[in-house]
């Protein structure tokens, strides 16, 4: 006659990938089973146990990818200022002039040489001197008569709870309708730097 060897494990939390965790095997003899009906398996001696020492999973070279937040959208109101629409007007004069996030810092030194110019202006984005808003690339749409027009703008300046262009922009936005409607509502949404240039 041949005993029959039961093992069993204790219940397991779930567990990161890469842990590493520690089974305890518990060996119990029941009584006596024929020979004929017992498959061949490993014996262990009585009283075994298989353990390993917890470590933490490997370090990874691999960069997680962080989900893509979605474009800041707002409404908002639009106007316009003929200083944006000065070619020659200095970015000293502006408040992303100098400093780390200033667009002196990138080169430029009037609202000329900037590649989006006359899509130019305060925005709300802009906090003050050296925001890191400044250079930010807003896509401005205005609906009227069931058209929607866009305008891309590049930040440069503040304007409160705003945007406050050139007037060449807000005729982009209105149609040509700047003058006559002054300042408009809005949709602004932030895309990609780039596209302003």
């Amino acid at each position: 006659m041949k005993y029959l060897s039961l093992l069993s494990l204790s219940a397991l939390p779930l567990l990161a990938l890469g842990q590493v965790i520690t089974i305890t095997i518990t060996r119990t003899t029941v009584g006596p089973v024929p020979t004929t009906s017992v498959s061949a398996t490993p014996s262990l001696p009585p009283s075994s146990t298989v353990s390993a020492t917890p470590s933490p999973p490997p370090p990874s070279s691999t960069i997680v990818p962080q989900p893509t937040p979605s474009p800041v959208i707002v409404n908002t109101t639009v106007s316009y200022d003929p200083a944006y629409g000065n070619a020659g007007q200095s970015l000293r004069t502006v408040s992303c002039s100098d400093g780390p996030n200033g667009l002196l810092s990138k080169g430029f030194t009037t609202f000329g040489s900037l590649p989006s110019f006359p899509n130019i202006g305060g925005a709300f984005a802009v906090t003050g001197w050296n925001s890191p808003a400044c250079g930010s690339c807003w896509e401005l749409s205005f609906t009227s008569n069931g058209t929607t027009r866009r305008v891309n703008v590049l930040a440069v300046d503040v304007a409160v709870n705003s945007f406050n262009v050139a007037p060449a922009a807000l005729n982009t936005l209105t149609g040509g309708r700047a003058v006559e409607l002054g300042r408009v509502n809005a949709v602004a949404r932030a895309v990609a730097a780039s596209v302003c240039g």
